[in-house]
């Protein structure tokens, strides 16, 4: 049994044709046919046989099927490994992202990664659903959050607090505001992407608080709830990594410094048969290089 036997097998397994097989790998049908043949005689099994409505596998090409696919796999990561070790990243990099980070930041990873690394392209898909990675075939994700236990590789890139804010002229008109309680009866810019605005948990040292806040504006999207701050529109409770340049440069004011949200840890992850290859590697030095201010880097 050689490894060009075994996936012209699978190719015609999975496709249940060898024409069909023929046109996806490039491979002549003879070939494939021929291959198929020599594996089953090695074997001294019959894997693949013939009916009225195309082929179909015996009961040993099923159990063979199953351990072909995921020997396969082991070896192109290992053949891909050894080649990717000293090597710059060739190839395709797919990546998912949540929506707002991805607004926020992946443009400008995309178009550095490009840059930096022309050998190799990169695919970012936004999206708030945590993809499949190995069923939907994505290389890595940025997941913003506490992650459940499962059997990916999770590596910590920095964390992020949510903050208040609001414009200079906002801030102006609330010297009276010394604590959370005193926000009550201010106009608020609350992100809503249900019907009901979300809740601001703040902290500060050991002490905890919650405001149920109205809402004088409420947006569904985190960056409109950022325009509408920096619009005047009122105080509004943003991560930390969205609202970071705005202060530097003077478009909104931190409020209440002492008083944040959790820190809100964003990690990325890969499948573990996925080692960290030259491609996802890139990325992770491209994003622990974001100029994000005062957000710290994970200690995980």
């Amino acid at each position: 049994m050689n490894l060009s036997e075994l996936r012209s097998f699978v190719s015609v397994a999975r496709t249940g044709s060898y024409s069909t097989a023929s046109i996806e790998t490039g491979i002549a049908k003879s070939t494939l046919s021929k291959r198929v043949q020599v594996l089953e005689k090695s074997l001294g099994l019959r894997l693949i046989e013939r009916n009225s409505r195309g082929l179909r596998l015996t009961e040993e090409g099923e159990i063979l099927m199953d351990r072909a696919v995921r020997l396969l796999a082991d070896a192109d990561e290992l053949e891909n490994m050894m080649r990717d070790r000293h090597a710059e990243p060739i190839g395709r990099l797919r990546v998912s992202a949540p929506v707002m980070f991805g607004q926020e930041f992946m443009g400008q990873i995309a178009a550095q990664y490009s840059a930096r690394w022309p050998s190799s392209s990169i695919e970012v898909q936004l999206t708030d659903r945590r993809v499949d990675l190995l069923d939907e075939d994505f290389d890595c994700a940025i997941r913003v959050g506490d992650l459940p236990d499962s059997d990916m590789i999770v590596r910590r890139l920095f964390s992020s607090r949510t903050i208040l804010v609001a414009s200079p002229q906002c801030a102006k008109k609330l010297s009276a505001v010394h604590s959370p309680e005193d926000l009550k009866g201010q106009p608020t810019i609350c992100f809503a992407p249900a019907v009901r605005a979300t809740d601001w948990l703040l902290d500060r040292s050991s002490d905890r608080t919650i405001l149920k806040p109205e809402g004088t504006i409420k947006m569904s999207s985190l960056h409109g709830v950022r325009d509408a701050a920096l619009a005047g529109g009122g105080i509004a409770f943003l991560p930390e990594l969205m609202v970071q340049s705005s202060i530097d440069t003077g478009a909104l004011v931190h409020l209440l410094p002492d008083w944040h949200g959790p820190a809100t840890p964003i990690s990325i992850v890969y499948p573990p048969h996925r080692y960290a290859s030259a491609r996802v590697k890139a990325l992770v030095e491209l994003l622990l290089n974001l100029p994000l201010g005062k957000i710290s880097p994970s200690q995980s």
